[in-house]
């Protein structure tokens, strides 16, 4: 099936060093202060040498909660990925970059959603619209409480 490509870019009056501690240096059992974090719990099931695999916990529109497995990447340029092998339906991959401006940081997102199957497919403008929605409130909650 198609995949389809979501771009985004935030502005977050931090410094790029801050954004990034904020979005992957996790304790190893991280619950969210904020009801708005998506995901609201994280923990790591295991450490590797340039990432983590991942337990997330996720609050949906509708009061459900969800489960996924996930995994951080850090790259040697500065960025990281998150990768979802099967996330409610969807293969995801979002891939994070930081870039220095004079106000602070511009975060620039850039998530590919492979449907999984054909009801998968019907559902992903709806998907992307709950992404979209979670990265700007996750970008103004890192403003507020980025190291």
């Amino acid at each position: 099936m198609a995949s389809e490509v979501l771009n985004l870019e935030l502005l977050i009056r931090k410094p790029p060093e801050s954004v990034r501690a904020w979005w992957t240096d996790l304790p190893d059992d991280y619950v969210a202060k904020d009801p708005r974090e998506q995901p609201y719990r994280i923990v790591t099931e295991r450490k590797m040498q340039n990432g983590r695999e991942l337990r997330t916990y996720w609050r949906w529109p509708d009061g459900t909660t969800r489960e996924a497995q996930e995994i951080l990447s850090l790259k040697s340029d500065g960025s990281w990925t998150f990768e979802v092998p099967n996330g409610v339906g969807f293969r995801i991959v979002d891939e994070f970059r930081t870039e220095s401006v004079p106000t602070g940081t511009k975060l620039i997102i850039r998530s590919t959603l492979t449907p999984l199957d054909h009801s998968a497919a019907s559902r992903i403008s709806a998907l992307k619209e709950f992404m979209i929605q979670g990265w700007k409130d996750a970008a103004e909650i890192c403003e507020r409480d980025a190291p």
